[in-house]
């Protein structure tokens, strides 16, 4: 593949490819960061209270609802980066990327990408961790 035979608007279309899975990649992170402080703000909260062996388990809800948030970034992450490369390879066929640009088609479903995230080692062990150390809190106080 030349250089000289992409044309403008096809390179226009992989920026745009490149710029979306670098946000949803963003926005994973953006999610763990988040959950650090809300858990952290709950923690402060409930340390001062007598019950927090009683409700504790307030914690599992951000944490639940986190985890799925980012297995779906992660998972559209990984869709995006699927349409690139099969792009990018009719691109080496020398196909014209014209006739591709734009046209985003359905590589799998949204809910498959998102179980594949689930066993990712950038979202799982953070979480399981994350789990665990609210589950220990219950013992602490």
């Amino acid at each position: 593949m030349k250089e000289e035979h992409i044309s403008e608007s096809a390179r226009h279309y992989l920026s745009l490819l490149q710029d979306t899975i670098n946000r949803m990649a963003s926005n994973s992170a953006n999610c763990k960061t988040w959950l650090i402080a809300i858990i952290a703000a709950i923690t402060t909260c409930l340390y001062n209270s007598e019950n927090i062996s009683n409700i504790y388990w307030i914690m599992f809800i951000p944490t639940m609802l986190f985890y799925i948030l980012d297995c779906y970034y992660l998972g559209l992450e990984r869709r995006f980066i699927k349409i690139e490369n099969i792009f990018i390879e009719q691109l080496r066929k020398g196909q014209d990327g014209d006739l591709y640009v734009f046209n985003v088609r359905e590589i799998g479903g949204d809910i498959e990408y998102i179980f594949r995230a689930m066993k990712s080692w950038s979202t799982t062990p953070f979480y399981l961790i994350i789990t665990i150390s609210i589950y220990c809190l219950k013992f602490i106080h």
